[in-house]
């Protein structure tokens, strides 16, 4: 296996981690991937919880700022139009 494979795998599997997260990481990779097994599987476990950490951090952005983009967009729409958004629009604002 290459250094490179666990990397590319781990940008796979949390595709909202960007590669600079991910690239100072790279010589871990290294160090894992020509270590015994049991320490090259510990350290890409412990690579994998930074990724994943990374991902869920990102994805909470994500979500709280399409929360304000829908929030702005109502407030626009409401001025603008006089329009008055449904109550199921209302309960899914957040």
């Amino acid at each position: 296996m290459s250094s490179r494979e666990p990397l590319d795998e781990l940008y796979r599997r949390y595709p909202l981690v960007p590669q600079s997260f991910g690239e100072r990481f790279a010589p871990l990779v290294e160090r894992a991937v020509a270590a015994e097994p049991e320490v090259g599987v510990r350290i890409l476990q412990l690579i994998e919880a930074s990724f994943e950490k990374e991902h869920a951090r990102r994805a909470d952005e994500l979500a709280l700022r399409r929360s304000q983009e829908r929030q702005v967009l109502t407030l626009v729409a409401s001025v603008l139009h006089g329009w008055d958004p449904p109550d199921w629009l209302l309960q899914h604002k957040r």
